[in-house]
């Protein structure tokens, strides 16, 4: 196999990966935000859920940042230039979730105890809108965004209402909402204890339940939809315009129908669903919140492997529908991010080893004194 193909097929995995580690990173600190007011009633109640179940994700918004300059700068310069010239909005929303935390925590801190009520509200609703535009953002690459490209490759887009569909409002969009409480819950649930741990062991039916209904109710809706695919391999590195994408009613349905070894992916994420679901029906909270991490990267991959090779579609011109193929960047850039990869990842694991060392040390000494 072609080594720039190994190399474009590797990094889409990790553009997958990293696609997954903001809904489940970013997405339970969101969830976090929407659900503080109520799971904590009390002021003493809200400081408990944050040092408890908050306070470990403080450090992956620095992760976060770095690897999105890098999917922005090196990895997909186009499908990062053409996304957010038109979908500045979820651009807008991504800067907000990754402040939700330590920046919305800092400033709560700061306050006095009459207004704290005040400000959970409002990034309560911030929170909110986020989760909603996040998951928008995400099923743009299945119903399609309305843009062509010039000559230079610049992006005009249609009009404003146009790029967001009801199909990405009503599925990806309430469905990023349901699993980032989904997580949220769970992580609180596990974490700790009283009546705070009752209320969200009581939202983990509800919201997993909710996450099952959307992701099998948007999979038969996606096979309505004119699905995108490409006619062969094009020659790696062209411009979009030379293009041979094309939208066929029933196209996502034909991707499954012919590649069965990729329905294992829905299946896969159906079952780490229906496994949280079950653990949380005989009350084994422990194991309700890695299930709903698989489950939300099993969604995303569910999605990936049904647009195939397309990144994000054209409804406009087809044919200049972004793919793998003509969205990487040259394969010296992606030979040296290979490598920059090596080096990050180990620092990225010692450094988590490290936080969450010291948050059990913390809970320790909590439980001591």
């Amino acid at each position: 196999m072609n080594g720039d193909l190994v190399l474009r097929l590797f990094w889409w995995l990790a553009l997958g990966a990293l696609v997954s580690g903001i809904g489940i990173v970013l997405g339970g600190q969101l969830g976090l935000s929407v659900l503080l007011r109520y799971l904590g009633r009390t002021e003493d109640e809200r400081r408990r859920v944050i040092e408890r179940a908050g306070r470990p994700a403080d450090g992956h918004q620095v992760w976060v940042v770095l690897l999105g300059g890098a999917v922005a700068g090196a990895w997909w310069p186009l499908f990062s230039a053409t996304l957010f010239s038109g979908l500045w909005l979820v651009l807008l929303f991504l800067g907000i979730a990754v402040l939700s935390g330590p920046v919305g925590q800092g400033y709560r801190e700061r306050l006095n105890t009459s207004s704290r009520g005040a400000w959970d509200a409002l990034w309560a609703l911030l929170a909110l809108a986020s989760l909603l535009v996040l998951g928008i953002g995400v099923g743009a690459t299945v119903s399609g965004a309305p843009f062509r490209l010039d000559a230079h490759l610049d992006a005009t887009w249609g009009a404003f209402v146009s790029r967001y569909t009801p199909y990405e409002v009503l599925v990806p969009g309430f469905l990023a909402v349901a699993a980032g409480v989904w997580l949220a819950a769970a992580r609180v649930a596990a974490r700790c204890d009283g009546v705070v741990a009752t209320r969200a062991r009581g939202l983990l039916l509800p919201a997993g339940g909710f996450v099952l209904l959307a992701f099998v109710g948007g999979a038969v809706w996606a096979t309505q939809l004119p699905g995108y695919a490409v006619g062969g391999v094009p020659a790696l590195g062209t411009s979009p315009h030379a293009g041979t994408g094309f939208a066929v009613p029933g196209a996502y349905l034909e991707q499954f129908l012919t590649h069965l070894p990729l329905v294992v992916v829905p299946i896969v994420a159906g079952l780490a669903i229906l496994g949280a679901l079950f653990f949380t029906w005989r009350g084994a909270i422990a194991r309700v919140w890695p299930l709903a991490a698989a489950a939300v990267a099993g969604v995303v991959a569910t999605a990936g492997a049904m647009t195939y090779p397309v990144i994000v579609p054209s409804s406009t011109v087809p044919a200049q529908s972004l793919t793998v193929w003509n969205a990487a960047a040259e394969w010296p850039v992606l030979v040296a991010l290979l490598v920059w990869l090596g080096l990050l990842v180990p620092a990225v694991a010692g450094y988590e080893l490290w936080l969450r060392r010291g948050v059990s040390r913390a809970g320790a000494g909590d439980s001591v004194a």
